[in-house]
């Protein structure tokens, strides 16, 4: 299969790649077929939802960035002492 030869960052990209087209073709789709005053009217409401769920999304990411770098320090001591055993039975 041609799949499992394409590197996985390869893949990944073409992902990414792709969810920003089918995006960018939405927006502009909306643009082109919903008239200006129905979308002015809904605005004022998603300005207030999305006022609420930025504080939310930056303290998902903190913690998300906080346990990463935990797990990060623990493998980093348990390399250390692992290394530090090989060298004592050495």
């Amino acid at each position: 299969m041609l799949v499992l030869q394409v590197p996985t960052a390869i893949i990944g990209i073409l992902i990414i790649a792709l969810a920003l087209a089918v995006a960018v073709v939405g927006v502009l789709l909306v643009h082109r077929l919903v008239p200006i005053e129905v979308r002015k009217s809904y605005s004022t409401g998603l300005g207030q939802i999305r006022g609420s769920l930025s504080p939310m999304f930056a303290i998902i990411v903190g913690f998300a960035a906080f346990l990463t770098l935990n797990k990060y320090h623990g493998a980093q001591l348990t390399v250390q002492s692992e290394a530090e055993n090989v060298h004592e039975i050495y």
